[in-house]
């Protein structure tokens, strides 16, 4: 009987020895290799825009602030095959790569007069994440205004970045929630208007889309208005999902 098992293994392994060399020789891909999704053919260089979100503030943060969503955005890019540079004249938190254009407690028409330089650094991919304090201040507060004029001033604000960095992918947040009653109802209202300003924008052609962070919610927050460290997380995997997404679509051209 074994005589007869010996024969009966002989062809398949005389087989297997004469394909192992060919097998030796192909090119070895790691595991995670094979299951890693690679959409991004041009290199981003990323502006994160925005106020005091952007920049990642947390009530019991350093001075320095946190990583806010950024480092989970960028480790997101970068495991998935994505050549970054987050770009900015301001920095934040502990991460590599902390550059940002975020600018604590400023409103719509605040950022505009601030973030010539964040956009002169020509980036590819700008994610902006405006209006909660529009929302929240009062509507005498200096930078503010009324609230139903803030997505008109959103408007404005988009067509300047549009006509600084006119090849750049522009995504615009629905932004997040928020813990105070009259300042969520407000931002609400913003959000359901934000779609609109931005297809405006996009049916003249400009590469300009919605990216729906309003669906981090007020348990997500470490205060009233500012996410906790899991906040954080849920928006870079947000943006990250809504760059994978653009990118398949070849909406984001090269930098220059």
């Amino acid at each position: 009987m074994f005589m007869g098992i010996r024969h009966s293994l002989a062809l398949p392994v005389a087989l297997l020895s004469l394909f192992l060399p060919f097998i030796n020789s192909l090119p070895y891909t790691p595991r995670d290799l094979l299951n890693r999704d690679e959409p991004f053919s041009v290199p981003l260089r990323i502006l994160p825009l925005g106020d005091s979100i952007t920049w990642g503030v947390q009530p019991k943060a350093p001075p320095e602030g946190t990583n806010g969503y950024r480092k989970q955005l960028r480790d997101r890019l970068t495991s998935s095959g994505a050549q970054v540079n987050l770009v900015g004249t301001q920095h934040s938190g502990n991460m590599t790569d902390d550059e940002n254009e975020g600018h604590p407690g400023y409103t719509i028409s605040q950022l505009q007069g601030v973030m010539g330089p964040g956009l002169d650094l020509k980036p590819n991919v700008i994610l902006l994440h405006i209006g909660t304090n529009d929302m929240n201040y009062d509507e005498s507060h200096a930078g503010a205004g009324p609230y139903s004029e803030a997505p008109d001033r959103l408007g404005t604000l988009l067509d300047v970045i549009i006509e600084a960095c006119p090849d750049a992918l522009l995504m615009v947040a629905k932004i997040i929630q928020s813990k105070k009653e009259g300042t969520e109802l407000r931002i609400q209202t913003y959000d359901e208007a934000v779609p609109d300003v931005v297809k405006e924008r996009a049916d003249q052609g400009h590469k300009v889309i919605v990216a729906d962070l309003s669906t981090v919610q007020p348990d997500e927050l470490a205060d009233d208005l500012h996410p906790s460290d899991a906040g954080y997380i849920h928006m870079g995997n947000i943006w990250f999902d809504a760059v994978k997404a653009a990118a398949q679509q070849d909406l984001i051209s090269a930098p220059t």
